[in-house]
């Protein structure tokens, strides 16, 4: 029995899935064949083989099977000369070596390629494809002088014969559509009055659904009727071409019913989309206009074409209405794109205010008539690419990219009213832990901007994948896109469990240096400052080093060249490493601590920093004063375990030492009345006379206080101890200064002249004699006879 391939759509795809078949199975019987020939019969050897010692295999059902389909191919020119074709297409392969030759190199496998090189010639590929189509569609246009020559050759007559029914057939449709319109009006109107006037959310739908279904109606109306105006035409049976129109018809109308119902132009009771009747209007006119174009257009009048033998001119058609609708489509939106820029900011204003999702979508509502136009160009690219398939792979595409850029949104915008407004922690848990709540709040945004971007490369890999730009998921299962992959995710696991740790370790600390739950030394606020900075430290080289050894790099040289670099710094920066070993001993030895009282070098103030380097004193100016530890060679703390403050009074020769030490102790008693003596570690000492000066003597008391507290309980004392000296008439003796005015060798004594204060400056200056009829006031004593003033 011959099975034969006739020319039809069917018997040409099972040639192709023949030839397809055929290939492979050519490919391997050739290659098979080579050592078996080689066996049989060796060149210049001389000798054969004996091809009967084997005995022969028995071919298995599956071969007997492709070489059976591969003679039907054989017997078929069409598929024998496609057959060729694609054998001589396939790349010559390295055959099996033949016994006692040496088997060449293996060929090097091609490097895969990387994500960018991928992307790069998916985009210079659709870009030449583009060019391409531009370039054919300006030859179909150009073409249409080929339409025009032949025209004279055209059979109008069958032409006619054939349209003239059609377009009394859209008369009557067209007619049955306008009257139906026309009758349904009234009770349009009716909806809609109804429709405003219901308070309820449900009496408004219920108007509205109504309208719809009157819409729905009226097209059917027109569709029935057209369907009798056929079958009457056609004596009872529908011609191809009259059902060509009236399914046409159906379709484009019950699409139409869409917009129609969505804008209402003058139904504003009944409108879904609450827009304003002129942007109804505008918007309305726009969408019908452009699915009647492409409807009637690629759907009625090119095939119709080809009904009336004019494939050439259904071809140029069918270009031409897709080529009208899309530039009607790209004005539309350069008119309309302020209007629409303007309505979006202001709901996503209401809706997102100025955060997160706004600053991600303010720049889509701002700029989206040129996302919409370059979306209109690939849609009508990809239409000339595939045509066969190009609406379903456009709006497939479309869909699926919507479906994934809201699921994305949703994502994010679901995190962000979770925890985009900070994390607030139980009253409990903030007094335990004061500033955990603080550190979580600064670490959520950099944890939503990770999201955020790990949901953007998701959202964009997906639509690469959907569009066929870039295939997300082959890469993914490739070496390269699982080495890829793992070692992000392994990146992102070492970089969230070392905040883990330092929250963690960082809230511990918190926990201990807590004034409110236990009692917190000087010492342990000091180890515990530097363990955290220590620990910050180790942390971040640990986390970079682990990141660096994911990512392939080879760290063992970066250890050893920092060896090599810190031995360079030990070497030239020696007042470095002294200050580190300073540093280290004075923590070890406990020297000081934060909040101590110590004098470093030059500067007395109190530590408020202190790393393993260096201490910072604020003095008791409020000047802050970072000293390094080399400079330093003796440190002096006013404020361990406890201090002192030592009293000396400077008291007259006329006093009595034991008068004085009891008006001490008296000032001593009235300081432990006050707010002080909680400061005061009793009793007050005293040491008596310490030395004599030139016009008093010295008597020292010591006060033993709290560590700090001596500065403020001295100063108390002596304003005490002066009240209590001025009581009892005890002199603290000052500077005097005597006046001698000197004599000459006589016992006189120099003139001295002397003004009241409320003379002015005008008046007489000193040894000027004064005015007529004026007495001086001071006259001035009597001269000798020398001349020499007294």
């Amino acid at each position: 029995m011959r099975a034969h391939i006739h020319s039809s759509p069917s018997g040409g795809r099972l040639r192709a899935a023949l030839v397809a078949l055929a290939v492979p199975i050519l490919l391997a019987l050739s290659l098979s064949a080579l050592p078996a020939a080689a066996q049989v019969a060796l060149p210049g050897t001389g000798t054969a083989t004996d091809t009967a010692a084997a005995p022969p295999k028995e071919e298995t059902p599956d071969l007997a099977e492709a070489l059976r389909l591969l003679a039907i191919v054989l017997e078929d020119p069409e598929a024998r000369s496609a057959l060729v074709e694609q054998l001589r297409a396939v790349e010559p392969k390295t055959a099996p070596p033949l016994p006692g030759q040496r088997a060449g190199p293996a060929a090097e496998p091609e490097p895969e390629q990387t994500v960018p090189e991928i992307i790069a010639d998916q985009t210079i590929a659709a870009t030449e494809r583009a060019v391409g189509e531009i370039a054919t569609i300006f030859n179909e246009i150009a073409s249409v002088s080929e339409i025009v020559t032949a025209i004279p050759d055209y059979d109008f007559a069958n032409a006619w014969t054939i349209a003239r029914p059609v377009i009394i057939l859209i008369a009557a449709v067209l007619g049955a559509f306008t009257l139906a319109r026309q009758a349904y009006r009234p009770m349009l109107a009716r909806f809609d009055r109804g429709a405003a006037n219901a308070v309820s959310l449900f009496g408004r739908w219920r108007w509205k659904i109504a309208g719809i279904l009157a819409e729905i109606a009226r097209v059917f109306i027109a569709w029935t009727t057209g369907q009798i105006v056929a079958l009457v035409m056609g004596g009872g049976e529908i011609a191809p071409a009259h059902a060509l129109f009236l399914d046409v018809f159906l379709y484009v109308e019950t699409i139409r019913i869409l917009p129609r119902v969505i804008f209402r132009p003058n139904r504003a009771g009944l409108r879904i989309l609450a827009v304003s009747g002129a942007t109804a209007r505008r918007w309305y006119l726009w969408t019908a206009q452009i699915i009647g174009i492409l409807g009637y257009g690629t759907l009625f009048l090119a095939p119709l074409a080809r009904l009336l033998d004019a494939p050439r001119s259904a071809e140029w058609i069918t270009l031409v209405f897709v080529l009208i609708a899309m530039l009607l489509t790209i004005g539309f939106v350069l008119r309309n794109h302020e209007p629409v820029r303007d309505m979006l900011e202001k709901k996503l204003a209401a809706i997102a205010g100025d955060g997160v999702i706004a600053t991600w979508f303010y720049p889509l509502a701002h700029y989206w008539h040129l996302i919409v136009i370059a979306y209109t160009i690939a849609l009508f690219v990809v239409w000339r690419a595939v045509p066969w398939d190009a609406t379903g792979f456009m709006v497939r595409a479309t869909l699926v990219s919507g479906l994934l850029i809201l699921l994305g949104s949703l994502l994010v915008a679901l995190m962000i009213r979770r925890i985009g407004g900070g994390v607030t922690l139980s009253a409990r848990t903030r007094k335990t832990f004061p500033l955990l709540e603080a550190r979580l709040n600064r670490f959520l945004p950099i944890m939503l901007l990770v999201v955020r971007i790990l949901v953007a490369i998701v959202v964009i890999g997906g639509i690469l994948t959907v569009w066929d730009i870039f295939d997300a998921v082959d890469w993914i299962d490739s070496p390269r896109g699982r080495t890829v992959v793992w070692s992000l995710g392994w990146i992102a696991g070492v970089l969230l469990l070392a905040s883990v740790i330092y929250l963690a370790v960082a809230s511990w600390i918190e926990y201990r240096l807590n004034p409110e739950l236990r009692a917190v030394t000087a010492r342990e606020r000091t180890l515990l400052s530097l363990f955290s900075n220590a620990f910050v430290i180790a942390l971040a080289v640990l986390t970079v080093m682990t990141i660096l050894t994911q990512l392939g790099i080879n760290i063992a040289p970066l250890l050893a060249g920092a060896g090599v670099v810190g031995l360079a710094i030990g070497f030239g920066a020696q007042k470095l490493v002294q200050d580190i070993i300073n540093g280290a001993f004075i923590q070890f030895e406990n020297t000081m601590n934060e909040g101590d009282i110590v004098t470093a070098g030059p500067i007395t103030g109190v530590v408020e920093k202190l790393t393993i380097r260096s201490v910072s004193l604020r003095d008791v100016n409020g000047v802050m004063h970072m000293i390094p530890f080399s400079s330093v060679d003796t440190v002096s703390n006013f404020s361990k375990t406890f201090s002192y403050y030592v009293a000396d009074m400077r008291v007259a020769y006329r006093e009595n030492l034991d008068s004085v030490k009891a008006a001490m102790d008296e000032a001593f008693e009235r300081l432990m009345a006050t707010e002080h003596r909680v400061n005061i570690l009793p009793p007050f000492e005293h040491f008596g006379i310490d030395r004599f000066e030139e016009s008093a003597f010295i008597v020292r008391g010591r006060i033993k206080t709290l560590p700090g507290q001596q500065w403020a309980v001295g100063r108390a004392f002596n304003g005490i101890l002066k009240s209590v000296f001025d009581e009892r008439g005890i002199q603290i003796p000052f500077p005097h200064r005597t006046l001698f005015m000197g004599v000459d060798r006589d016992g006189n004594a120099p003139p001295l002249t002397l003004r009241h204060l409320s003379q002015s400056s005008s008046g007489p200056r000193r040894n000027e004699p004064p005015a007529s009829g004026e007495e001086d006031a001071f006259p001035a004593p009597p001269q000798d006879p020398g001349g020499v003033p007294g």
